[in-house]
């Protein structure tokens, strides 16, 4: 986590030089060139498959609940263009429900997007940068655990406001995990495709 502060201390400071940009250029600025604090809420589909290609050793025989994200951040339009800045910290958990026991993956992430707003449809890329992402198993043998280094992958998103202070979103995070020890050339695919409910406010 503290070798993430230098990116979380980045994306602070381009959100508040995006601001005084934004105010040079419009001194009036008006609501909608202001920051925006949002949360966001939803589930992952491609979390089972991560928990699967772990768990198989133990299990072949379980039921997964999927990836829940749950998350805050903040949006700052630029003015005088159809362009925002989004950034975002969210947590991430799924469960696994086996014969022989339970498993557990969760991780933390930094996101940074840029935006290109048409109407009420809102097109981003970016990145997610993830951090100590954590398998557990809880079995009847031994518990384990496996940990896997920060990772940083690409995000394409798609939000679509259907009011003024709520937009329903997809996004699509290409990433790999590299095991933080042992077998370094072993990478678990994360890649996940997320649907969620974002509110501004």
């Amino acid at each position: 986590m503290i070798k993430s502060l230098p990116l979380l201390s980045f994306i602070l400071w381009l959100l508040s030089s995006s601001q005084s940009y934004a105010q040079t250029l419009t001194p009036q600025a008006d609501e909608s060139q202001q920051v925006q604090w949002l949360t966001a809420y939803g589930l992952s589909f491609g979390g089972a498959d991560k928990v699967e290609s772990l768990y198989n050793p133990y299990d072949d025989s379980f039921a997964t609940s999927g990836l829940a994200p749950l998350g805050a951040g903040a949006a700052l339009p630029l003015a005088q263009l159809p362009l925002s800045l989004e950034a975002m910290v969210s947590v991430h958990f799924d469960h696994a429900e086996a014969q022989q026991g339970d498993a557990n993956l969760g991780y933390k992430t930094i996101d940074l997007l840029s935006f290109y707003r048409q109407g009420a449809h809102r097109f981003g890329l970016g990145f997610s940068h993830q951090l100590n992402p954590r398998f557990k198993t809880e079995h009847s043998y031994a518990d384990e655990a496996m940990r896997f280094k920060d990772s940083t992958g690409t995000v394409a998103e798609y939000n679509y406001h259907y009011s003024q202070g709520t937009a329903l979103g997809i996004r699509l995070t290409d990433i790999r995990y590299t095991p933080l020890q042992g077998d370094s050339q072993r990478r678990i695919n994360g890649s996940n495709l997320s649907i969620f409910i974002k509110t501004f406010f």
